[in-house]
């Protein structure tokens, strides 16, 4: 139930790798959140600025943006391999209005029963038309009631299959705020 995010970046003129050893290319590193978060804030500051970097022996990193030099630890050990959970071939798909669908999770997630706002998911084909269907979102607390919402889907021409998941209603609404299109499309 926690976040998996890739992302790269062209690598531009404006960037410079600075090695501790001449010749020799880091394998790469994992950052703590708050050595990002501080990089983070220095960089969305100046976007046109230039970072320079370095790791030191697999246990620091330093960041140089102008005069600003930010110094941290590295986390030991390595990133698992993000690349066995997330599935290779998707088959099925459902498309659901971005709005709605964060709305829907922010009212549900209240009665999740625990702080990480744990939803579940059932995914319903309709009777009628194998390409259109239903989402329920649902959330059950023992004291204080039972939430449920139910979306639909709009058609992407497939047909939809049956499937109840369980989701973390922030880390998802989270993506959706971040998002501008209208529609999202879910693949499972």
């Amino acid at each position: 139930g926690h976040r998996l995010a890739q992302a790269s970046i062209a690598w531009g003129e404006s960037m410079q790798l600075i090695h501790s050893r001449a010749g020799v290319k880091p394998a790469g590193a994992i950052l703590s959140r708050r050595l990002l978060s501080a990089l983070a804030k220095v960089l969305e500051s100046n976007k046109t600025l230039s970072c320079e970097w370095q790791i030191l022996d697999r246990r620091v990193a330093w960041f140089q943006a102008g005069d600003i030099l930010i110094q941290g630890s590295l986390v030991d050990g390595s990133f698992p391999d993000y690349r066995q959970v997330i599935p290779k071939d998707i088959e099925d798909c459902i498309m659901l209005e971005r709005i709605p669908l964060l709305s829907a999770l922010e009212r549900v997630a209240q009665l999740s029963p625990d702080k990480s706002g744990g939803v579940t998911w059932q995914i319903e084909p309709s009777d009628e038309n194998p390409n259109e269907g239903t989402v329920t979102i649902s959330s059950r607390h023992v004291g204080r009631g039972e939430a449920r919402e139910t979306l639909k889907c709009l058609d992407v021409g497939s047909a939809i299959k049956p499937m109840e998941v369980g989701y973390n209603a922030h880390y998802m609404a989270e993506a959706l705020r971040a998002m501008s299109d209208p529609a999202v499309l879910i693949s499972y």
